[in-house]
């Protein structure tokens, strides 16, 4: 099965040829529950014309979101994003700080399990969380790294929960596609035996018309190995920009993302159904939650991401320990008990 750590020799030690079928056993059926997983409406018919055109101008060069981004027709410095936000006509605007942020719980809701997480609180053991992704996740656009989401989102993971040992690691590398990720796991990722890893992929596979099938397979794989090694995963799909909505392929990715966290059981953050939310609300303008590529996040979103995403943890462990230990009774083996968290 695709995520079991179990076996090893004849002694029930590990071997080094044990863990070699084990590896190819995970990367074949990643392969075949790929096929079976993603229909073919997902698959593009025709790639990004941006991606094309870069990639042919630069032959060797590596194509930025950015650059994409800059291509599309009407993402221009001349761009009014107000054209395309859709909030009610009338509705008076407010720039707010992250903290204000407001999400109807349904976006706030994580469907899955979170068994690492859930005995980290349990025990009230330290609780390290690993944030995998490109630039949204590296901050870019943000004024420091400081207002980076896994930032915002470990100091408001440590408020809530004072007693606590809580870390959030920052492992985004600007422009990478979600193989890229893979190839580092070993070393960025399972070396740090995180509690909990955030994935957050979907944007430059899209952008630069990686197959479906193929971008799903790494998802799959990547989810396997996280688990195999004690760690849970949680999916962080792409984020709001203007033209998001005109590019088919580009939505399909993240509906991709959905799909084979729903077959998998793996929760997913829905990060643009939240932004999109926030400008249809009229808490914000979209210019309010771009950097002024119109494309990245900026301080304002990052902080709304880390804020509301520190909430659907909250509630995933209230799920876990609501489904497991029955709410009020002791979760530390000393007299502690969840709501003792909070204080």
């Amino acid at each position: 099965m695709l995520g079991s750590n179990q076996g090893g020799g004849a002694d029930g030690r590990p071997c080094a040829t044990c863990t070699y079928w084990r590896r190819y056993a995970a990367l074949a059926g990643a392969a075949v529950l790929a096929a079976s997983l993603i229909p073919a409406l997902f698959e593009p018919a025709v790639r990004p014309a941006a991606a094309n055109a870069e990639t042919k101008a630069a032959t060797g060069a590596t194509l930025t979101a950015t650059a994409a981004i800059a291509a599309l027709p009407g993402t221009g410095a001349g761009f009014s994003a107000n054209a395309s936000a859709g909030r009610p006509a009338g509705t008076a605007q407010r720039t707010r700080g992250g903290e204000d942020c407001e999400a109807p719980p349904g976006l706030l809701r994580l469907a899955g399990p979170a068994p690492s997480l859930r005995t980290a609180f349990d025990r009230f053991a330290p609780v390290r969380i690993l944030a995998l992704g490109s630039s949204s996740t590296a901050g870019t656009g943000a004024s420091t790294v400081a207002h980076s989401y896994p930032e915002r989102l470990e100091r408001s993971l440590r408020a809530s929960f004072p007693r606590l040992s809580i870390e959030v690691l920052n492992r985004g590398v600007g422009g990478e596609l979600a193989s890229d990720m893979l190839a580092r796991l070993d070393r960025d990722v399972l070396a740090e035996r995180p509690t909990l890893v955030i994935w957050q992929t979907g944007v430059n596979d899209a952008l630069r018309g990686v197959p479906m099938a193929e971008f799903a397979s790494v998802l799959i794989e990547g989810i396997g190995r996280i688990r195999s090694a004690g760690s849970d995963v949680i999916l962080l799909d792409p984020q709001f920009f203007p033209r998001a909505a005109t590019l088919s392929t580009y939505m399909a990715y993240g509906a991709a993302m959905r799909h084979v966290g729903r077959e998998l059981g793996v929760p997913v953050f829905r990060r643009y159904e939240l932004m999109r939310h926030l400008v249809d609300s009229a808490q914000f303008r979209t210019e309010d939650l771009l950097a002024p590529d119109r494309f990245h996040q900026n301080d304002v979103s990052y902080a709304c991401l880390g804020e509301t995403l520190a909430d659907a943890l909250s509630g995933l462990v209230a799920q876990q320990d609501v489904a497991h230990s029955g709410g009020g009774e002791p979760v530390d083996g000393g007299g502690g008990t969840r709501a003792d968290l909070w204080r």
